[in-house]
């Protein structure tokens, strides 16, 4: 059983380490604009009657949305401190939340309802697609399977890091694992800089099955140009442990790997690569451990069970006992 695992796990690379279930940057960009769009023309039938009155709600949803792609305009300086300022609301905003809990958990309803009117009030002050990514991950608390798989989908087209941990609480629901699974591939795949998205689409276009040593080599060129420019853009640094795969270094595939949980924690993908870099060099124990990892973020990946099944028959015959911690 083991030796069809590592037989295989070739094949799968691609699929566990999230370059075969992704479209191009483009692409989700793309469709970003195309659901904020929709958006807009929701909120403006809403809202008609103050948008006739200031004249102003279109260039102000243009601005904001510009700013939350990478676009900020040359002539709206104040649009770019609400840029800055858009993290430190969010801040408040978990502050907040953990605050509201804590009230309820207490029965102190009327701090909570205090709280709450606070954090309505700050979400006012969020650009308009953040706004409305703030309205669905609420929506993914709703009774109502329908709403929670919309909201889902919806935070695919427009989430970014933020909406991940409640994405991946999703995975852990069987009607929802494969939707949460596609929209965090998307928001893994999300950045704002037009730079990066460019290599990443070159990195990804040389990155197919079968492509000779000197396009993976390209590939990984451009995955580092782009590691270069964003530092902290996990999934540039995923890829770049795809390519060392490929390439068969492992080692060099399994720190980057590492680096990519570290930036990224809920990345199932990089755990299951890193596995299976472990498997190939025959570190069964420490693939295991990856393995789990990987189940423990996204626990309906059926092909790292048989893995893991595999592994701890293998590590049972050979009487390994598994070193505290793992």
């Amino acid at each position: 059983m083991l030796q069809w695992a590592a037989q295989t796990q070739i094949r799968t690379c691609s699929r566990s380490f999230g370059v075969a279930t992704t479209t191009t940057a483009q692409q989700q960009q793309h469709r970003h604009h195309q659901l904020s769009r929709r958006w807009q023309q929701a909120r403006k039938q809403r809202t008609q009657a103050q948008v006739d009155e200031s004249g102003e709600w279109n260039e102000i949803f243009q601005k904001a949305h510009d700013s939350n792609t990478g676009g900020v305009p040359d002539d709206a300086p104040s649009m770019v401190a609400a840029v800055v300022d858009t993290e430190g609301v969010l801040q408040q905003l978990n502050s907040l939340k953990s605050k509201l809990d804590a009230a309820v958990a207490q029965e102190d309803y009327t701090t909570a309802q205090q709280l709450k009117q606070m954090a309505d009030a700050l979400k006012q002050q969020l650009p308009p697609v953040q706004q409305y990514m703030l309205a669905q991950v609420a929506k993914l608390g709703s009774s109502n399977p329908a709403d929670r798989r919309a909201a889902v989908s919806a935070l695919g087209e427009v989430g970014d890091a933020s909406c991940l941990p409640e994405l991946a609480s999703c995975l852990h629901e069987r009607d929802l694992n494969t939707a949460a699974c596609d929209a965090m591939w998307a928001v893994f795949h999300r950045h704002p800089n037009p730079a990066v998205n460019r290599l990443m689409d070159q990195g990804l276009g040389l990155l197919q099955p079968g492509s000779p040593l000197v396009k993976f080599r390209a590939a990984l060129e451009a995955f580092d140009e782009a590691c270069k420019l964003e530092p902290s853009f996990a999934e540039a640094h995923n890829k770049r442990a795809t390519v060392l795969f490929l390439m068969h270094r492992y080692e060099e595939s399994i720190e980057v790997c590492e680096l990519v949980l570290q930036l990224n924690p809920h990345h199932f993908g990089a755990a299951n690569g890193m596995g299976m870099c472990h498997l190939q060099l025959e570190n069964h124990t420490a693939a295991l451990a990856a393995f789990e990892r990987a189940l423990a973020i996204n626990p309906a990946m059926e092909p790292i069970q048989t893995y893991v099944a595999a592994l701890k028959a293998k590590l049972a015959d050979d009487g390994l006992g598994r070193p505290e911690g793992l």
